[in-house]
């Protein structure tokens, strides 16, 4: 018998659903690093949720860009 788990059975990873979560909720400071860490576990395969790990960090880079234009205009 095998150990392998068959697709349907395989979890996402804790770290990039997190990551997704807290970056739509705007909180960048927590999404990013649970993002990188997200790619790295679905990296090393496994776990699945490669894409909410990236989309974590592409929402996250959204609600940096007007932070970022706001304080360079201030």
């Amino acid at each position: 018998m095998t150990t392998e788990r068959l697709p349907w059975e395989s979890r996402y990873s804790r770290g990039a659903v997190i990551g997704f979560a807290t970056a739509l909720l705007g909180l960048v400071p927590i999404s990013i690093p649970f993002s990188v860490g997200g790619l790295v576990q679905t990296g090393e395969g496994g776990q699945r949720g490669r894409g909410l790990a990236v989309a974590g960090l592409v929402v996250s880079a959204l609600w940096l860009v007007p932070v970022v234009v706001w304080f360079a205009l201030r």
